[in-house]
């Protein structure tokens, strides 16, 4: 063998044995909303001194260190940042696929809650038309509108809200029934379902198939939440005047499993509105394993609620606000044993659990399939009474505009304006009666709607060509509705 034969052989060997030692990760950052690349995003890696930037089609192939932990950051000024956590694989080049970017969304903490979490059924209203929390997003009328105009039961379009479908983790959680989902499910979870897609409209949308309002998805899979941990408090002197929320996340750990954990707690013991108070708990809690090569599949259960109570205000006619000089007088509430009783409680409860799977089949192809379980338990009290008179304190026939003499108007109206208790619930008198009678002649009930519902949902969803998008999608609901 000559000299060159075997400085070349040399060579070739060196550039083989240095190319084998090494190891590399390859990848596309993609929208969500639209599933093209995002070009210019910055990519830093603990171990890499160098920063890298994605192709034009959102693409990237950076060269790292074999079989070490190394956390990904990937930053974009039009996007969230996103970090993620990887094992390199040795002597091969890894793929993690799709990785997405959300958009960031403004959050409004000051959102008022108490008058108009979920629907009243008895009184028909769709009271959750639109409220700060879930309204926010890039859109700059929805953000505005949604925050200012939320309290005025403020539909978008003029649209109500079961034209909006919302999505948990691929699951839709609007309900067979009512057609909406139910903003009170996430109440206090404002860190934890920050995360969404917006789609406006009738827009394409890679969770479903969208309405005239447009599709909104919450991700909710414990690997898409930066490691640590948050704890805060606020105090208001709107509907409720004392919030804490702590969460904690580990990210992905070493074997490919994350972990995020969220609790809030809202307090309030009356509201700007006399005799109602609110109080309400959240919790969440995520977990999710990714596995198989290249990470193609990830698994993530979810289990979610908020349980709540708050006292009501009911309306009432204008002769008493003239009467009280008060036109946020409320005839739902009286004092007993020296403490403020509302008649008109509305509890709810809706605790859901989702179980998720999606597979990344290749660049431009996935199948997201969600299973999600939900029971609905809502219930109101009112006064109730037989061959009784009526128990409610602004009762038309108690009010002077009624009474036949003028001599027992004046009367009427300086009782009312004199005796704070001519205004409330008598409630001593009402359990006086029932003594008396030796039977229940006035009652509090409680009005029941609850619903149990199980959906499943699969989407598979792929690119044939840059320009093409094919979606085929998959929904089966079972639905059972109890009303007493």
């Amino acid at each position: 063998m000559n000299k060159f034969t075997f400085l070349v052989t040399i060579l070739f060997s060196s550039a083989i044995l240095t190319f084998a030692q090494e190891s590399g990760i390859r990848g596309k950052v993609t929208d969500p909303a639209t599933g093209l690349g995002i070009p210019d995003v910055t990519i830093e890696i603990d171990e890499v001194a160098e920063t890298y930037q994605t192709s034009p089609d959102g693409t990237f192939h950076i060269p790292v260190p074999s079989d070490v932990d190394l956390v990904i950051t990937l930053t974009h000024p039009d996007y969230q940042l996103q970090s993620i956590r990887i094992r390199t694989d040795a002597l091969m080049v890894q793929d993690l696929g799709n990785i997405y970017l959300m958009t960031p969304i403004p959050i409004f903490e000051d959102i008022p809650t108490i008058a108009f979490l979920d629907t009243d059924d008895e009184s028909g209203v769709a009271a959750q038309n639109i409220i700060g929390l879930m309204g926010a997003s890039q859109d700059i009328y929805l953000s505005e509108s949604a925050f200012k105009f939320g309290a005025m039961r403020y539909a978008v379009r003029g649209l109500d809200s079961e034209y909006t479908h919302t999505y948990i983790n691929g699951v839709k959680f609007n309900d067979q029934i009512r057609g909406r989902f139910n903003f009170s499910m996430i109440g206090g979870l404002n860190d934890v379902v920050r995360m969404r897609d917006v789609t406006t409209a009738t827009t394409p949308s890679r969770y479903g198939f969208g309405d005239l309002g447009g599709v909104s998805h919450i991700n909710t899979r414990a690997s898409a939440y930066n490691p640590g941990g948050r704890v805060s408090t606020s105090y208001t002197n709107r509907n409720y005047k004392l919030r804490g929320m702590a969460t904690y996340s580990t990210g992905l750990m070493q074997n490919n499993v994350a972990v995020t954990g969220s609790v809030g707690y809202r307090w309030a013991d009356e509201g700007y509105v006399e005799g109602t108070f609110y109080n309400s708990f959240g919790y969440f809690a995520s977990i999710e394993k990714i596995f198989g090569a290249n990470n193609q599949h990830a698994i993530a259960f979810t289990t979610l609620g908020a349980p709540t109570q708050r006292g009501q205000q009911a309306p009432s006619f204008q002769e008493v606000y003239d009467l009280t000089g008060n036109n946020h007088y409320n005839p739902n509430w009286g004092y007993q044993n020296g403490e403020k009783r509302n008649a008109r409680v509305a509890t709810s409860f809706d605790p859901a659990a989702i179980l998720s799977h999606n597979w990344k089949i290749n660049n431009t192809t996935d199948l997201t399939t969600g299973l999600g379980f939900r029971y609905n338990q809502y219930g109101t009290t009112a006064l109730n009474w037989q061959n009784a008179a009526d128990p409610r304190p602004d009762y038309y026939r108690y009010l002077p505009n009624y009474q036949n003499t003028q001599e027992m108007r004046d009367l009427y109206t300086h009782v009312w304006q004199t005796d704070p208790s001519v205004r409330q619930v008598n409630w001593h008198r009402l359990y006086d009666v029932n003594r008396d009678r030796e039977r229940g002649i006035y009652m509090v009930e409680e009005r029941h709607s609850d619903l149990m519902e199980l959906t499943m949902n699969s989407l598979f969803r792929t690119r044939p060509q840059s320009n093409q998008i094919v979606s085929v999608g998959l929904e089966l609901r079972k639905s059972k509705g109890m009303h007493y």
